[in-house]
């Protein structure tokens, strides 16, 4: 492996060392969640088949167990940024990758790409965009 650049080492030195007190009560709590198990051993039986619901039965297999992790996926990606569109095929790429490792994985959330201000705009059934919102007012004056 390569030499870390010079700049870079000192500035990771210098993080490691401030988050030192910060690092080492993270890795305790991460220590004491695993040794507890997981939390979802004190869900309902309600809200554990809710929670299951959506996995395949090999993997509701595993979760009813109650030792095996599930991942939760988060990603940026969305239709509408084309830079985004790489991002479409991550969260199966990672539920295979868990299975690998007898884990399952689970679509958690998006997170905002981007956010539009309407103002005082209303968005109407069939109207696809901004642009077109505003190019249609245009039009009707």
């Amino acid at each position: 492996m390569a030499d870390l650049n010079a700049t870079v080492n000192a500035v990771t030195d210098r993080i490691r060392a401030r988050s030192a007190a910060t690092r080492r009560h993270y890795l305790q709590r991460v220590e004491a969640a695993i040794e507890n198990g997981p939390v979802r051993k004190a869900l309902s039986c309600t809200n554990q088949a809710h929670a299951f619901a959506a996995f395949p039965e090999l993997e509701k297999q595993l979760l009813f167990g109650m030792q095996k992790p599930i991942i939760a996926i988060v990603s940026a990606y969305n239709d509408m940024l084309s830079a985004h569109q790489p991002l479409d095929a991550f969260p199966e790429i990672i539920r295979q990758a868990t299975r690998e490792v007898d884990a399952v994985a689970q679509f958690a959330g998006g997170v905002p790409a981007m956010s539009v201000a309407l103002s005082d705009r209303t968005i109407k059934p069939g109207h696809f965009s901004v642009k077109q919102e505003q190019d249609d007012a245009h039009n009707r004056t």
